[in-house]
């Protein structure tokens, strides 16, 4: 990236060969968790899948390329449903997930700006508001059928974070009553929830 330390210790060599950009085998999933985390599991399953302690070495402080591109397809299969043909003709999931991204980099950004000002708790609490976010716009554009958790999980997050802002005795008996009432119809919001999101033809996820 900075050439002059090249350079400067006299390392510096032309490029012979025209650079090819990007990744060399893309990745089957929209998921946030996967994205960032699978080629550690790649790794952990080349290290298992090494017959000798030399190749184990090799996986751990060797170049990337020593990893067999066949094992991500395999961990996909396994742990990731691979690119499939969606039954839904709902086009709201997508805009839905719009809309979270954009809200979700205004909050991040706010949060960058501001964050000296709140405790520590309330930027615990607003990270993992961001994170869920994350996780969940993936979720949403594979159309999983356990997106709801997540909803249900940050919007106990964001009333959390309400209540620190403003710590009054009817906020907590308000969020109290709220967490009650979605608690007693959780199932009906679910199915009501995942249809709204998916259309109303969705049947499997």
């Amino acid at each position: 990236m900075f050439i002059f330390w090249d350079k400067l210790f006299g390392t510096f060599a032309e490029e012979t060969e025209e650079p090819v950009y990007g990744l060399t085998k893309p990745l089957h999933s929209n998921s946030f968790l996967w994205q960032h985390f699978h080629f550690m599991l790649e790794m952990i399953y080349a290290f298992r899948s090494a017959e000798s302690f030399s190749d184990k070495l090799k996986v751990l402080f060797g170049k990337p390329e020593i990893i067999n591109p066949d094992f991500r397809r395999e961990l996909e299969e396994k742990f990731v449903i691979i690119k499939r043909k969606k039954s839904s003709s709902s086009r709201r999931f997508r805009n839905y997930v719009i809309i979270q991204m954009i809200s979700v980099l205004i909050l991040l950004f706010t949060f960058i700006l501001f964050e000296h000002y709140f405790e520590l708790i309330t930027q615990v609490l607003i990270s993992l508001v961001i994170l869920i976010t994350l996780v969940n716009c993936g979720a949403i554009l594979e159309q999983r059928r356990w997106i709801f958790y997540l909803e249900y999980i940050r919007w106990f997050l964001v009333m959390l974070i309400g209540f620190v802002f403003f710590p009054y005795y009817i906020n907590l008996i308000f969020i109290s009553s709220l967490l009650g009432i979605t608690v007693l119809y959780f199932q009906t919001l679910n199915r009501q929830y995942l249809r709204y999101i998916y259309g109303l033809r969705q049947r499997s996820f």
